[in-house]
């Protein structure tokens, strides 16, 4: 009798064409005083745009970071105690410099249209990078149209899709973890940065 249950042998996979458009990863990053977007609010998002080369390397091309004044933002018991309170001086260094709501929202919304001008869809792959897109990015796209009547970010200036890459999700089960040259220390910044680095090193992986 045969054995059913034997794993066949797998067929050798074909080595991945290089891309053929230049790629461009935009990595956001939010803080938030809650998870649902109508009660709750972005307190501070960063931006992190970078290139990804075929030989690996890879190149800054702008970092920022966008705080908004949250005096009025619902914080969600649940975050402030297991996030912001456990993180005290976080909040008010976010708010030093903080903007009202709608002249930030519309920053982000103009800076965005920078990128789409800059990076056009027939020479770039522009790839949205997150750690947790279904909470940033559904955020980052609620106060943008509530605010800015901004389309969402995952699509572009002719309603083309843009892929949203879930980095880190690639890297759980891997041992050892990428070591990017930044520390995720809650500064959204430097943690879209992070999951730049992320990227970079699973597409290196991918075409390596």
């Amino acid at each position: 009798m045969g054995n059913y249950w034997q794993t066949p042998p797998k067929p050798e996979q074909a080595k991945p064409e290089l891309p053929k458009k230049k790629i461009v990863f935009l990595a956001v990053d939010l803080e938030l005083s809650g998870r649902t977007p109508e009660l709750h609010s972005i307190v501070s998002a960063g931006f992190y745009l970078g290139r990804w080369h075929v030989d690996k390397s890879h190149e800054q091309l702008d970092k920022f970071r966008v705080d908004i004044d949250s005096k009025d933002a619902v914080f969600e018991p649940r975050c402030k105690a297991e996030f912001w309170d456990k993180h005290p001086d976080l909040l008010p260094e976010l708010q030093k410099n903080a903007r009202p709501r709608h002249e930030a929202l519309t920053y982000i919304s103009d800076w965005f249209d920078s990128v789409d001008k800059n990076f056009p869809r027939e020479e770039y792959n522009l790839i949205l990078v997150s750690d947790r897109p279904s909470v940033d990015i559904a955020f980052l796209n609620s106060e943008l149209w509530r605010f800015a009547n901004r389309t969402p970010i995952d699509y572009g200036p002719k309603n083309e899709y843009r892929s949203i890459f879930t980095d880190d999700a690639l890297f759980l089960s891997r041992k050892p973890w990428p070591n990017p040259p930044v520390k995720h220390d809650h500064f959204p910044e430097n943690d879209a940065e992070y999951n730049f680095h992320l990227a970079c090193a699973a597409y290196g992986e991918k075409y390596k």
